[in-house]
């Protein structure tokens, strides 16, 4: 398995096409995982959101998936809430 440096180092030598496919396979992928995410959360299912604003120990849980993004409220505090993309989302 190749290790972080070296994707680095290969990033930084890149010319602007191999860049391009590079850019288009990140976000393929980041697409499919918020797909996965979305697909194996319910309403009532508690998560973390993983931002860096946002401290990790602070609990949420689901209350609406809409279309895109999905609406989380702080659990203890019911006016508390997000709307959050599922990538960011961790569940517990």
């Amino acid at each position: 398995m190749t290790n972080l440096k070296d994707v680095l180092e290969f990033i930084a030598k890149a010319d602007t096409g191999e860049l391009e496919i590079i850019r288009e396979a990140f976000n393929g992928m980041k697409l499919d995982k918020s797909s996965n995410m979305r697909a194996s959360l319910k309403v009532g299912d508690n998560v973390y959101i993983n931002h860096r604003k946002i401290d990790a120990k602070r609990m949420f849980f689901v209350f609406k998936i809409n279309g895109v993004n999905i609406k989380v409220k702080e659990v203890g505090k019911e006016n508390v809430s997000f709307n959050v993309t599922p990538s960011l989302l961790v569940k517990i």
